[in-house]
């Protein structure tokens, strides 16, 4: 995350333009300045991420998450899915010897980086799957009405 009070337009900096951010967004961790964010919320692949304000951004920039065991002063490197903990060399065998599913952090996240990817795959299938369903009912639709216009047509030369 940027430090200090000037948190630049990641898509201006892009440009070589220099434009202070007015909102962060979290999905890109990029600033955005106010013609940037205009753009960022009706472009079809970012209208869905989360904008928040410099001010908001501010406020969590400075809170920094520990990566050391509070009871070891050991580096976090594993988690227990049992117990929903990440742990350290030292906690592992004296505290979670007899969990069976306490797996190195680094494949947790690749795990959970998989769940998301596949999350996401299944409703781009299952919004594609609705837009083909719709496709058949309004080509289905539009065929019925083809040919009662036809019989209309016929009816009406006769």
């Amino acid at each position: 995350m940027a430090s200090g009070k000037h948190i630049p337009c990641g898509t201006c900096m892009f440009g070589d333009v220099s434009k202070d951010a007015w909102r962060w967004c979290t999905n890109c961790e990029e600033g955005l300045c106010e013609d940037c964010e205009k753009v960022h919320r009706k472009s079809k692949t970012s209208r869905n991420h989360q904008v928040i304000s410099i001010e908001d951004y501010r406020k969590i920039e400075n809170v920094s998450i520990s990566q050391l065991c509070e009871h070891h002063g050991e580096n976090l490197e594993w988690f227990c899915k049992s117990h929903d903990e990440v742990l350290c060399v030292v906690c592992v065998p004296s505290k979670h010897k007899s969990c069976s599913d306490v797996i190195p952090i680094i494949v947790n996240s690749a795990n959970s980086r998989q769940s998301t990817a596949l999350s996401d795959l299944e409703e781009t299938i299952d919004g594609t799957l609705r837009n083909v369903k719709q496709c058949i009912k309004n080509r289905e639709s539009a065929t019925k009405e083809i040919e009662k216009q036809e019989l209309a047509g016929q009816n009406h030369g006769s």
